[in-house]
């Protein structure tokens, strides 16, 4: 019996010896340039409110368009 015993030990010795660790690296492509273009700014002198408003929605357009490019290559670079 203690035969037997010594034997179960010394293989759970064994087995727990030989581990193996793997890494894992993600690689991601950067973001296009076109993406990080900044909004110019609407101020400037002789400016009027419509105008001002005008560029701020339109401004806010292309935010909306280059948030759902993110998005696009975002999804394609997850998915190649």
């Amino acid at each position: 019996m203690t035969v037997l015993a010594l034997l179960l030990i010394s293989l759970s010795l064994i087995g727990c010896g030989s581990t193996q660790t793997i890494k894992t690296q993600i690689e991601r492509e950067p973001i296009p340039d076109i993406l990080l273009v900044p909004i110019q700014s609407p101020i400037s002198p002789g400016i009027t409110w419509g105008e001002y408003a005008a560029h701020c929605e339109l401004a806010i357009k292309q935010c909306n368009i280059d948030k759902a490019q993110i998005r696009e290559w975002s999804n394609a670079s997850a998915n190649p």
